[in-house]
C-alpha cells in the first residue's frame, strides 16, 4: 500500500523568520528547490542521487521502503513509480509499491494479461504463461501501461492495486477490470465504495480473486498549498479543459494561471497523453492546482477509444440512499468527485445539473458535479439506447437519434424543457 505522503515543513518558510542588511552578513537561507511531494517513475540513481521526472533529487539521508519494508537506494530499479517526500531540498522518504503482482495467462508481443489486467509492455514478449510477475506504471483506459516489469518469485500472494467498480456488498464482491474480487473474508482498512482506490491480497483463481486483505487508499495527507509534482496518464478531461484526473486518481484543476511548456496550451490535452504537472494542493477540494504542466509527447493524439468511453448528461438529478441516477440511468458518485457552484450531497437531489466523467467497467463513474440551467440546446455525450431509441433516458420527436442507435455519441440537440425531448440531433464537431 502506498503511504501517505506527509509533507515535512517546507525550508522556504524559514526565510520569513531571517533578516538581511545592507553588507550581506545576514544573508537569507537558501531557497528550496524541490516540491513537497514528487510521484513519478525512476529514470536513474547515481550516488546518492535519484532521478525522477528528469530532476536531480539528493537522497542520501532518506528513508527507502519497498513494498512496507525498509530497503535502500541501490534496491530501486528504473521505471518504478515512486513517492518521494522531500524537505524542499532533499530526499526525506522514499517509497516504492508495485502496482501489480501475479501470473501471467496470455502473452502477446506487445501485452501481457496478468491477474485479471492488461499490461502494455515492448518487453511482454520476454514472458511466458505461468510466469509470476512485478509491474509498476499507471493505468491507462486499455489496462496497465508499464514502466517498469520484471519476473519475481511466486510466493503464493497476489497483489492488485485498481479503482473498484460493480461493488456489491450482499455478495461481498467487487470488480478490478476484468477481476472479481470476493472479500467476503478479508481484513479491511476502511469502508469500501465504488471508485475508491484500493490495494488487493490474495488468492486468484482464473479471473476470480479471493482477498485477505483489502487496503482502501486515503486522501494525502497535504496541507493547503503545499507543492506537489508528478507525472501520468490523462485518464478523464473535462469539456472546457478546466479539470482532469490524472492515474485514475488524482484530480488536477486547470486555470488562466496555469503555464504550459514549449508553446503548449490546454486544448492540446487529451485521454490517453503523458503529462508531468505541477501544482499545489487544495486541501478544500481533494485536488491540485496546476501551476504548470508539460506535455511529455506533442505528437501523441492521445486515445481515442478512451475519449470515447467519456460522458456529458444534463438533467435533473435524482439523490437518494448514496445512489444517483438521472432519467432513472444510474451514476456513481466516487471520492474524486468535484463539486461545483456551492453544490454539494445535500443539495443534489432535484438539482438540475450537468455531470461528466468516463465509463469504467460498465459504470458511469462521475468526475465533476456543475449546475445547470434548462436552455433550447443540449450537450450530450455518452450510448444512444436502441430500444426504445433515447439518450440519457430522453427520446426524440423527430428521427435525429434513429441513426446513432447502439453508438457512443456526442451530440448537440434541441431541447424542450417541458416535454423533456430532444429534436435536430447532430454530431458535436
Amino acid at each position: 500500500m502506498k503511504k501517505l505522503i506527509i509533507p515535512t515543513l517546507m525550508a522556504t518558510t524559514l526565510a520569513a523568520c531571517g533578516s538581511s542588511s545592507s553588507d550581506g552578513s545576514n544573508p537569507l537561507p537558501p531557497q528550496a528547490t524541490l516540491p513537497s511531494a514528487i510521484q513519478g517513475a525512476l529514470q536513474k540513481v547515481e550516488g546518492s542521487d535519484l532521478y525522477v521526472n528528469g530532476a536531480k533529487i539528493p537522497a542520501s539521508t532518506a528513508q527507502v521502503e519497498m513494498d512496507d519494508q525498509r530497503a535502500s537506494l541501490g534496491d530501486l530499479k528504473p521505471g518504478m513509480v515512486l513517492d518521494i517526500d522531500t524537505n524542499g531540498f532533499e530526499a526525506v522518504e522514499v517509497d516504492y509499491d508495485a502496482l501489480l503482482k501475479g501470473p501471467v495467462s496470455e502473452v502477446t508481443d506487445s501485452s501481457l494479461v496478468v491477474a485479471g489486467q492488461t499490461v502494455m509492455s515492448a518487453q511482454a514478449n520476454q514472458f511466458h504463461s505461468g510466469d509470476f510477475v512485478e509491474v509498476s506504471g499507471h493505468y491507462q483506459a486499455g489496462g496497465i501501461q508499464a514502466s517498469f516489469i520484471e519476473g519475481t518469485d511466486d510466493l503464493g500472494i497476489v497483489e492488485v492495486e485498481g479503482q473498484m467498480t460493480n461493488l456489491d456488498t450482499q455478495a461481498k464482491q467487487f470488480n478490478l477490470g476484468q477481476l472479481t474480487v470476493n472479500y467476503a473474508n478479508a481484513a479491511l482498512d476502511d469502508r469500501l465504495s465504488n471508485g475508491a482506490w484500493v490495494e488487493v491480497e490474495g488468492s486468484i483463481n482464473k479471473l476470480t480473486m479471493t482477498a485477505t486483505e483489502v487496503d482502501v487508499e486515503q486522501a494525502p495527507g497535504f496541507d493547503e498549498d503545499d507543492s506537489v509534482e508528478l507525472e501520468g496518464t490523462i485518464s478523464w478531461i473535462n469539456d472546457d479543459q478546466s479539470l482532469m484526473t490524472l492515474n485514475q486518481q488524482w484530480q488536477v484543476a486547470i486555470d488562466t494561471q496555469t503555464q504550459f511548456d514549449d508553446g503548449e496550451n490546454r486544448s492540446q490535452l487529451k485521454v490517453g497523453q503523458q503529462v508531468e504537472v505541477d501544482g499545489l494542493w487544495q486541501a478544500e477540494h481533494n485536488r491540485i492546482r496546476a501551476t504548470e504542466i508539460d506535455i511529455d509527447d506533442q505528437d501523441h493524439d492521445g486515445d481515442d477509444t478512451a475519449s470515447s468511453r467519456q460522458f456529458q448528461v444534463e438533467g435533473t438529478a435524482q439523490y437518494a440512499d448514496g445512489t444517483l441516477s438521472i432519467n432513472g440511468i444510474e451514476l456513481v458518485l466516487t471520492t474524486n468527485t468535484q463539486f461545483e457552484d456551492g453544490l454539494n450531497l445535500a443539495t443534489l437531489n432535484g438539482s438540475y445539473v450537468q455531470l461528466e466523467g468516463y465509463v469504467q467497467d460498465d459504470q458511469f463513474l462521475v468526475m465533476e458535479v456543475e449546475s445547470e440551467q434548462p436552455e433550447l440546446s443540449i450537450d450530450l455525450q455518452g450510448p444512444v439506447s436502441a430500444n426504445p431509441v433515447s439518450l440519457w433516458g430522453y427520446s426524440a420527436t423527430d428521427a435525429s437519434l434513429d441513426s446513432h442507435a447502439g453508438q457512443w455519441v456526442d451530440l448537440e440537440c434541441r431541447f424542450d424543457p417541458a416535454s423533456q425531448q430532444l429534436s435536430a440531433c447532430q454530431l458535436d464537431r
